[in-house]
Parts: structure tokens; C-alpha cells; sequence
């Protein structure tokens, strides 16, 4: 019974512990200083509605799809008079790339940048909130940021094979990313890896959590987490309170331990297993929106509305974090 009851303290123990993060960020109430810009809401529902339902599923075995996904955002990112480049590998005789877009390559050779990233890959569904929904955000902010000078100090880079049977693999294209980075010196202030940015609720209890965090934090899925680990806390906790700053949409911050379901589950882990600092923007996934992983997770389930408002914030956020020093 005593060593039961010790291994129940252990347990609350290392739950307060990851739960340290939290207390400088809750989910507050919504009040617009402006409405949102229709136009922006117009361009995001746009194109998770291309990648998603036109598309639809992206990924190893829907080949085609995931190729023209890949063309797709190229294609944008050089519309945006960014400089576009590919980084190609091959795994069981197919070739796959990551698209790395930056407005002056020559400029960062040697400087500290905001690396803003997200999987393009689907699992076997379409995949609208998961992930063409982090995509569209990172190709608008890649669009209203091309003309701003802290732009230069800026990378974005569009992940291939996020999801399984890559996952966590070498054949993860952001683990193919950023070996090289690390082998190249590069030097990223902080990466920030939109996962799964475009799904709300407003009601009660509409949001869950893993077991014993629930009766700490907010119960309405109307806020974007901002998940981290110790590593990256502090640069993570900054770009959070920029964000703060720059807009009213309801935000949490949270630095947790890697025992938490999911706290490591998308791109920024490839980072933290380099030590570069990085912060996964999420909605909560599988904790909020019922169609994760499900054919449900299509173009209509998503708040193109609430999406508007966190890119414009988000665009704030990371002008200020490169004048950061």
C-alpha cells in the first residue's frame, strides 16, 4: 500500500512540475478591437480548402497528391517574391522534399532567425485541420510579412512526412531539415511549428485535456496553445508574450515534461532533439477537435474567422521576436 500510495505522489509530483509552464497563460475573453479582414479569412479557407478537399488525402501512399501539395506551396511562396528552395531526399525509391522559402538567403548566413514552420503531409484523411491549416496560416503570414524589413531575419520551411510511418524517424523531413541546419551552423532563435491552427469552440467543456490537468485549465477549445519544453522556455515564453501583446486572442503557454500525451507530437521535436529552441502552435488536436484523424477533418469543420485573427497576431508576434536581442 505504501509503495502504491508513493507511486501516486510521484505521479502528482511530476504533474505540477509540467503544469510550472501554465501559470502565465490562460485562455482570456475574446474582445475585438477590430473586426477581422475578410480578405485574409477569404485566402486560408482557400487554400485548406485545396489541399484538403481538392487534393484531399497527402501522403506516401496518395503520392500525386502529396507532390502537388509541395508544387502548390512553391508555387505561393514565389508568388510572394520569396526565394524558393527544395530540399530533396529519398526514401524506398521515392523522392520527397521540404519547401524553404526566405526573401534574402544571402542575408542569413551567419544570423539568428525565426524559422516558422508546418507539415504539408496528410494521415490517411484529408486533413484540413491537420494540417493544411497550419500550412495556409504559414503561407499568409509568408504573404503579408514578404513586404516588412524583419522579414529578412525569417525563414519558412514546409515539412514533408510529419506523420507516420516517418514519424520520428530520419525519413522525417524535418528531422532531414534540421540535421542539415545543424550541420550547416545555422542559427535559429526559435522555431514556431504551426500544428493544427483552424479549430474552435466557444461552448463549455468543449476542450479536454490528458488525466488531472482538466480542473486546472480553461474548459471552452477557444484558445491556440503555445507548447514548449524547459530547453526552449525561455525563447518560447518570449515569442508568448509578444504574442500577448499583439493581439486579444485567447492564448495559453505551457512548458511540459515529454511523459505528457502529445507534447511532442509534430515537427518541433526535431528541433528540441538538436537543441534548437521551438513551439508548437496548436489547437490541441485530439484534446478539442473530434475529426483528428478521420475523414471528418475536412475544409468546413474550421473557424476561418478565429484563424484570421491569431496569423495577424502571430505576424506582430514575429516582427517584434526578430528585433528581439
Amino acid at each position: 500500500m505504501r509503495s502504491h500510495t508513493t507511486k501516486i505522489l510521484v505521479v502528482l509530483l511530476l504533474v505540477v512540475l509540467s503544469m510550472y509552464g501554465w501559470q502565465l497563460g490562460r485562455s482570456y475573453p475574446v474582445k475585438l478591437t477590430a473586426p477581422p479582414e475578410k480578405e485574409t479569412a477569404q485566402r486560408l479557407e482557400e487554400m485548406v480548402t485545396y489541399l484538403a478537399t481538392y487534393l484531399g488525402v497527402r501522403n506516401y501512399e496518395n503520392y500525386t497528391s502529396l507532390d502537388s501539395a509541395a508544387d502548390y506551396i512553391a508555387e505561393k511562396f514565389a508568388s510572394y517574391g520569396y526565394i524558393v528552395n527544395e530540399q530533396h531526399y529519398e526514401v524506398d525509391g521515392k523522392k520527397y522534399r521540404n519547401i524553404i522559402a526566405s526573401a534574402a538567403p544571402e542575408k542569413l548566413l551567419g544570423e539568428e532567425i525565426v524559422l516558422i514552420g508546418a507539415h504539408y503531409d496528410s494521415y490517411d484523411n484529408p486533413g484540413a485541420d491537420d494540417n493544411a491549416s497550419g500550412v495556409a496560416a504559414m503561407l499568409e503570414l509568408a504573404r503579408i510579412l514578404s513586404r516588412d524589413p524583419a522579414v529578412k531575419l525569417m525563414k519558412f520551411v514546409a515539412f514533408t512526412n510529419e506523420e507516420m510511418p516517418f514519424f520520428k524517424t530520419p525519413d522525417m523531413g524535418s528531422q532531414v531539415y534540421v540535421k542539415q541546419a545543424w550541420d550547416n551552423g545555422e542559427r535559429i532563435k526559435l522555431a514556431v511549428i504551426l500544428e493544427m491552427v483552424g479549430y474552435y469552440k466557444e461552448a463549455n467543456f468543449s476542450q479536454r485535456y490528458p488525466l488531472f490537468f482538466g480542473p486546472f485549465f480553461p474548459n471552452r477549445g477557444n484558445f491556440i496553445a503555445m507548447i514548449t519544453n524547459d530547453l526552449s522556455r525561455r525563447s518560447a515564453k518570449k515569442f508568448y508574450k509578444l504574442f500577448r501583446k499583439s493581439s486579444d486572442f485567447p492564448a495559453a503557454f505551457a512548458s511540459f515534461s515529454l511523459f505528457v500525451p502529445g507534447v511532442d507530437w509534430s515537427d518541433h521535436v526535431s528541433f528540441w532533439d538538436r537543441d534548437y529552441p521551438a513551439v508548437m502552435l496548436t489547437d490541441t488536436a485530439f484534446h478539442r477537435n473530434p475529426n483528428y484523424h478521420r475523414n471528418t477533418d475536412i475544409s468546413e469543420t474550421l473557424d476561418y474567422g478565429k484563424m484570421t485573427r491569431l496569423v495577424h497576431g502571430l505576424k506582430r508576434a514575429l516582427i517584434a521576436m526578430t528585433e528581439e536581442r
